[in-house]
């Protein structure tokens, strides 16, 4: 176990793989083996946290990458969900804010492609009887982020320094394909109720003044990117 959750720093070269005896000592060929677990399991934290990597310094995140496999980390079966708890390490171990909510960010897009999502659609039968009763259930591929940085520009432009600016979206999945747009703070507090099965006009309540023009946008633009299923009276 010790050496499964080492995570040595540095790249192996193809010499190192190919250049191995195939019929060489048990010793020689547990260390390919071995070798070949520590690159997979780096690779799957990079591929799961792309920006973050180009955001840190190699050394910068190799030691953060080793660290959080020293830790008390839950090592899943599927070792493409190694990092999801890499968002909560950074976050008690006094990384930056705006690097905790990049790596929160990267997660939920992760989550994004790989949920089950239903293959129910919305009727127009459903869409016309909407009222302040009417609960929505949502595809489990959206997610609702928010960030105190200014996350979208520094996601448009890596080169745009990191700014304090609330910035609130909606992550989504459509026809294999992740993507994401941004959201007021009032359509965030609004969403957030109304996902959590909450009725149309309890989750109006709890997001406070809303504009009915307004509203109307974001249901429809909500209904265009398929993420809601059903509409359910209470």
């Amino acid at each position: 176990m010790k050496l499964v959750k080492s995570y040595a720093s540095g790249n192996l070269s193809s010499s190192d793989i190919f250049e191995t005896p195939a019929h060489g000592s048990w010793q020689a060929r547990f260390e390919l083996y071995a070798n070949g677990l520590r690159v997979r399991t780096k690779e799957s934290m990079e591929e799961m946290y792309p920006r973050l990597v180009r955001e840190l310094s190699g050394d910068d995140w190799n030691t953060l990458g080793s660290d959080y496999l020293a830790s008390d980390v839950k090592w899943p079966r599927n070792l493409n969900e190694l990092g999801l708890e890499l968002p909560e390490f950074m976050a008690a171990n006094g990384s930056k804010e705006c690097h905790i909510d990049l790596a929160k960010f990267e997660r939920d897009l992760h989550l994004s492609f790989n949920a089950f999502d239903s293959k129910e659609t919305l009727s127009l039968e459903e869409f016309g009887a909407i009222d302040e009763n009417s609960h929505f259930e949502f595809q489990a591929s959206m997610y609702l982020i928010s960030s105190n940085w200014n996350l979208f520009s520094h996601l448009k432009d890596a080169s745009n320094e990191w700014t304090k600016k609330s910035e609130f979206g909606v992550i989504y999945r459509l026809n294999f394909k992740v993507k994401y747009f941004s959201i007021s703070k009032d359509e965030f507090n609004f969403l957030s109720v109304l996902k959590n099965r909450n009725s149309l006009g309890d989750s109006l309540n709890a997001a406070g003044p809303f504009d009915p023009e307004q509203l109307s946008g974001l249901l429809a633009k909500i209904f265009a990117i398929k993420v809601v299923t059903k509409i359910a009276a209470a």
